[in-house]
């Protein structure tokens, strides 16, 4: 599928897709309540009128508020997220912030593996 849009917000680049956003943030970021905002404006230009999935392309190393991912999973037409991870560092982080996530939430070694599930996941759950 064809990227639409690139965007370089200093502290993350988003690639948005026609279903599905993929996020790569840079090393050293903390993830908190601050940055739903960022994905909540990303969700309601781009995908406002379809569902969408997140990915997230965990190159680098950060945190993640694991609390934020109750309030991402609020996002009505988010189905999913998908994290993948280059580390089993990473891989552990990935399954401890599954818990509080309350929807779809898969973590692959492979960015392919993951644009594979959002397809998939998307097909799913067309009306």
């Amino acid at each position: 599928m064809e990227m639409l849009q690139h965007h370089d917000l200093g502290y993350t680049d988003v690639f948005v897709f026609e279903d599905y956003l993929i996020n790569q943030i840079k090393d050293g970021v903390v993830i908190s309540y601050e940055h739903y905002d960022v994905l909540k404006n990303f969700v309601d230009t781009y995908f406002s009128d379809r569902n969408l999935v997140y990915l997230s392309n965990r190159v680098n190393s950060y945190t993640v508020n694991p609390l934020v991912h109750r309030k991402v999973s609020t996002i009505d037409n988010l189905l999913g997220v998908g994290i993948v991870v280059d580390t089993s560092l990473k891989e552990q982080a990935a399954l401890f912030e599954k818990q509080f996530f309350d929807k779809e939430f898969e973590i692959f070694l492979t960015l392919q593996e993951g644009i594979l599930w959002a397809t998939a996941l998307l097909n799913n759950n067309k009306v």
